[in-house]
């Protein structure tokens, strides 16, 4: 615990009491009205904790007196960078009261966390945030680069796909077809982290009331062509909360008709609902095939990596050939 001559005691989230009501207070406060993000509650604060890797004596807080004050999250876990699986920190819900702020609480945080990843050995550390803003160049100044651009692609569903003669439409099938399906298709993509049954229980099964989810795959020839995980998520706007259905783990093989497999995924999604997709601009694949069903290219986040290692500062040499964006860090589902 670090205790600084303005008042506030720097401490990990392993060396405090039950954190699960101020996190959800202090996430109210920093992003009940913070456009794009999952609505705060508790069953989905309680449900993100017990995200597979993450590492309360890594995960960040300030404290002032016994009140939380600002906070982070860190989860470790392997993932593929410059071709190669390596350990990595994610970084995500960088939060600070707003009665706070100013005070160098977030550096402070990103500073300690930082300095006990390399403790760990990790060789990098992952988070997203918009360019071009305060945070973006504060966590340049903290040694992470720009490294994998994306893109969020938005429609209201309108109806009228045609069906596909050639694909039939699976939902909810087994989970180690998807589970396969997905490790075959993405394993070689930056960013990927490779799917266990642990962490498949944790996005697909554990999660709560609040975000639930309905996965889609397509078959052609009793082989899978495509999948994705539909997630129906509250998103916070300035004008009030609204549903939106967040395409996670979206995958399609290279070798099937892309456009109609995306189409027959695509037609389990009601008509009149918000459809929203992270997709990086690596993605070439993806993002080529998602305007022509009718979801239009918005500017969205950029991943950030801070290398802890050489083998990591090499991998950033490169620009990623391809990207995997694990949803839950950008958007919280």
């Amino acid at each position: 615990m670090i205790q600084g001559s303005s008042g506030y005691r720097i401490t990990d989230h392993a060396a405090c009491s039950d954190l699960t009501q101020p996190l959800y207070e202090l996430k109210m406060l920093c992003f009940g009205r913070y456009p794009g993000v999952v609505s705060p509650a508790p069953a989905i604060t309680r449900w993100y904790r017990r995200r597979p890797g993450m590492d309360p004596t890594l995960c960040m807080a300030a404290l002032q007196g016994e009140q939380l004050v600002a906070s982070l999250f860190v989860t470790v876990v392997e993932m593929r960078l410059g071709g190669r699986p390596l350990p990595v920190g994610i970084v995500d819900t960088v939060m600070t009261h707003p009665e706070h702020r100013r005070q160098g609480l977030a550096r402070r945080l990103l500073v300690e966390a930082l300095q006990r990843m390399r403790e760990r050995g990790l060789a990098a550390s992952l988070l997203y945030t918009f360019p071009d803003t305060v945070p973006f160049r504060l966590y340049q100044s903290l040694g992470y680069q720009p490294y994998a651009p994306t893109d969020y692609f938005h429609m209201v569903r309108s109806g009228g796909f045609r069906s596909s003669l050639h694909y039939e439409v699976r939902t909810n099938p087994p989970a180690e077809d998807v589970m396969a399906f997905l490790n075959s298709q993405l394993g070689e993509s930056d960013g990927y982290i490779p799917l266990t049954a642990a962490l498949w229980r944790w996005r697909k099964d554990e999660r709560p009331a609040e975000l639930p989810i309905s996965i889609v795959a397509v078959e052609h020839e009793g082989r899978l062509a495509g999948c994705v995980t539909l997630c129906r998520a509250p998103i916070t706007s300035t004008s009030g909360d609204a549903f939106m259905y967040v395409l996670a783990d979206l995958a399609i093989d290279l070798a099937a008709d892309g456009p109609a497999v995306l189409e027959a995924l695509l037609q389990s999604v009601p008509a009149g609902a918000e459809v929203l997709a992270p997709v990086a601009q690596a993605e070439r694949h993806l993002q080529a095939l998602l305007p022509g069903a009718g979801l239009a290219r918005q500017p969205g986040e950029c991943g950030m990596v801070a290398p802890l290692s050489l083998e990591a500062a090499q991998a950033l040499d490169t620009p990623p050939q391809s990207w995997y964006v694990a949803v839950e860090s950008v958007v919280g589902v």
